[in-house]
């Protein structure tokens, strides 16, 4: 939170009266819940970048979605993949629209199983909260590499974090 106002971002307080173009959940806990779809701007992104789908309240927001076929709030399914549940999701509400990247699901995460030790996934979350607000301020709409200057940032503050605490880390 302190680096983010040091950047120029204020936090967010519900009584607030603002309107988000990326909401990036990463608190480990249900933090953006179906009401707070008022908060989103029209054409708005929700990624997770937390370790389950319950991060951005996507089951409840299926859930409203359809649980009305004649009210104002659906998922577009014109062309849903519907046989992949990482499918961007994009959802109308009364005034505006919004996309659930790779289904609501942790933008990393693409259904294999990862054993990886824990102290090698801490990086994660900071990558995927910094390729989302690069994605986000990116006018091209294909795959970019993360910026090289924040991962060799992130590499070299999480070497140096495991060197002190006596952990080896792949390939240094």
């Amino acid at each position: 939170m302190r680096q983010a106002k040091a950047d120029g971002f204020s936090l967010w307080d519900r009584g607030e009266r603002v309107r988000f173009r990326l909401v990036i959940g990463c608190s480990g806990r249900a933090s953006f819940v179906v009401g707070d779809h008022v908060f989103l701007e029209d054409g708005a992104f929700l990624a997770s970048a937390s370790s389950g789908a319950v991060e951005l309240s996507r089951e409840e927001f299926i859930e409203l979605a359809d649980s009305n076929p004649l009210d104002d709030i659906w998922i577009e399914r014109d062309g849903l993949d519907e046989s992949s549940v990482h499918s961007d999701l994009r959802f109308h509400f009364v005034d505006r629209e919004a996309t659930f990247v790779n289904g609501g699901f942790p933008v990393n995460f693409d259904g294999r199983v990862n054993c990886v030790p824990a102290h090698y996934i801490l990086p994660t979350p900071t990558m995927m909260c910094a390729a989302a607000v690069q994605a986000v301020r990116s006018t091209e709409r294909v795959l970019i590499p993360l910026d090289a200057t924040f991962s060799g940032w992130l590499d070299a503050e999480f070497r140096a974090r495991a060197r002190r605490r006596g952990i080896a880390t792949p390939c240094g």
